[in-house]
């Protein structure tokens, strides 16, 4: 007979209650600050954020777990339990008021947030009330570190052991270094990096031609890298230089290992500029927006050297950082163009950042695997080594990092697929799926420019959510608690 697993459920809903009480707070922050714009639709969001708090409360102070101890299977399990309990909570505001939308819109505009991928179902959103705008910005901005870092950053209940294996489970894969002693002290440096990146875009623009508000919403979703904006034209409303130039530093920045960041600012700056992850994703920045401007150049939409220059950087930023801020139509620039944007949203920027796609590190590892399978093929008595960083990685490492990649394949030409069949077209589907897969949310064809997510079915927007939370969780940890497997003991 079978064994299973049993899990510590008295501990999951218990840090689920401390989990939805910060929820609940993040709530109240947008109720004061759309409060603070204008009175509509407060009453409604007080009412959810009072109820979620409660929720939160009674789910942390009635359980008494026998022992607070989380296993690996439990942490796997806690991580994708409150990423989908986050996206429904979430959801609720966008269920009330005049403004109010379907559950399928809903959650899919909630997990958007989440997951920091940005692409919307609301075609209007400078209809929507200041909290649900603020709101907007508040899940991505959150999303964007991860629910988790911010859980182990003021949950003082987590023992080390739980706080390596949460952080582990959802920082997967090629992040789970830590920069210092403790894992709490890594979560609260990365957020004081995070949140001081923030202010200070925020000033900045406040003191360009934006309003605070804006510059605030504009802030959290460009460090977050979701790309959520409270204009419908997105960034391109402020049809501003200055705009776009700040924007592509941070977004920039966004897509740069957050606790590499963090370590460089406590007097290692030459470990950001020594680490190879930095060094290919400046490269390929750097390759690949004068590759689009000299695409433009040759193929007539070329505007002059600045303004072409600064919107084609913008828009390869945007694509790579995972953020999708729209500044120019790029649709028309031709098929080269978008193949090479649709590689660069497939891998993404670095690990540990608030970026998501395949990541950077990843693309090394293929880059250096392929090249040493090359070299074995002619030499092959020899046993090249695969080396990042100045170390030697595993072939269980290497092994590992092609079967995500092949995964990741797998499951957007399936989710696309499944896309195409309910009526758009295969390439539609393709940027579709990479995008929501990725956490972008660039659209292109039918959920272009000229239309939006909106367009689409709801099984499709389910599918696309699903595909958000898998992106943003890097598989494996979201996938993995569907196994048998994972159940067996």
């Amino acid at each position: 007979m079978k064994k299973f697993v049993k899990l510590n459920y008295s501990v999951i809903f218990r840090l689920s209650g401390w989990l939805l009480a910060i929820d609940s707070f993040f709530m109240l922050i947008a109720v004061i600050g759309g409060y603070l714009q204008d009175s509509n639709f407060i009453s409604s969001f007080f009412i959810i954020a009072l109820i979620t708090c409660i929720i939160g409360i009674s789910l942390s102070k009635s359980l008494k777990p026998k022992k607070e101890i989380l296993t690996l299977h439990d942490a796997l399990f806690l991580t994708s339990f409150i990423w989908i309990s986050f996206s429904i909570v979430g959801a609720i505001p966008f269920l009330f008021g005049k403004h109010a939308i379907s559950f399928v819109d809903a959650l899919f505009e909630s997990s958007s947030g989440y997951t920091s991928t940005g692409a919307s179902v609301i075609i209007d959103v400078e209809s929507l009330p200041s909290a649900l705008l603020l709101w907007r910005s508040i899940t991505q901005w959150v999303g964007g570190v991860g629910i988790i870092i911010f859980s182990l950053a003021v949950i003082p209940m987590l023992s080390s052991r739980e706080s390596v294996r949460l952080f582990n489970a959802e920082v997967s894969g090629l992040t789970s270094k830590k920069f210092r002693p403790r894992i709490s002290q890594t979560a609260k440096g990365t957020i004081y990096i995070y949140s001081g990146l923030t202010l200070a875009m925020t000033l900045l623009l406040w003191g360009g031609p934006m309003s605070f508000f804006d510059a605030v919403n504009q802030s959290m979703a460009t460090l977050s890298t979701g790309g959520f904006s409270t204009r419908n034209a997105s960034i391109a409303a402020w049809d501003s230089s200055y705009v776009y130039v700040v924007a592509i530093v941070f977004m920039f920045l966004g897509g740069v290992n957050l606790q590499l960041m963090y370590w460089s600012v406590l007097g290692h700056p030459r470990q950001l500029l020594k680490n190879d992850t930095f060094r290919y994703y400046a490269i390929i920045v750097i390759a690949v927006s004068i590759f689009v401007v000299l695409s433009r150049y040759f193929t007539g939409h070329f505007d002059g050297f600045g303004s072409t220059f600064i919107t084609s950087t913008f828009t390869v930023v945007s694509a790579i950082s995972s953020t999708g801020f729209l500044c120019i139509n790029f649709e028309p620039w031709g098929t080269e163009v978008l193949f090479a944007l649709l590689i660069i949203m497939f891998f993404g920027a670095c690990a540990g950042s608030t970026t998501s796609g395949a990541k950077t590190d990843r693309l090394i590892f293929l880059i250096k695997n392929t090249r040493n399978s090359f070299y074995k093929t002619i030499h092959p008595n020899h046993l090249p080594v695969v080396r990042v960083n100045g170390q030697i990685i595993s072939h269980e490492k290497v092994n590992e990092v092609i079967g995500f990649l092949s995964i990741y394949v797998v499951i957007v030409v399936l989710c696309s697929m499944i896309i195409a069949a309910f009526g758009l077209s295969l390439q539609d589907s393709l940027f579709a799926s990479i995008s929501c897969m990725s956490n972008i949310g660039l659209g292109y064809g039918a959920t272009g420019v000229e239309s939006s997510f909106a367009s689409l079915p709801n099984i499709s927007k389910v599918v696309l959510s699903l595909e958000m939370l898998i992106g943003r969780l890097e598989i494996f940890t979201f996938v993995i608690i569907f196994l048998p497997t994972f159940w067996r003991r």
